[in-house]
């Protein structure tokens, strides 16, 4: 049984991303991202990425 994520209502399987905006993008999401580039070290300080932890009150970048 592998693992996966919601991702507005999809269930997406989760294979070796790096991060949840790997899996958002794996779901055919496209969410905006200002400092965010694969081929650098994540940094998440723009903050525009922010996604809700469902369940909690918790807001997290999905960059990092």
């Amino acid at each position: 049984m592998s693992a996966f994520m919601m991702v507005d209502n999809i269930p997406v399987p989760i294979e070796g991303e790096e991060n949840i905006l790997a899996v958002i993008r794996k779901a055919g999401i496209q969410l905006p991202t200002f400092c965010y580039y694969s081929e650098l070290s994540v940094y998440g300080a723009c903050r525009m990425c922010m996604v809700e932890v469902e369940g909690t009150d918790r807001l997290v970048t999905s960059c990092n």
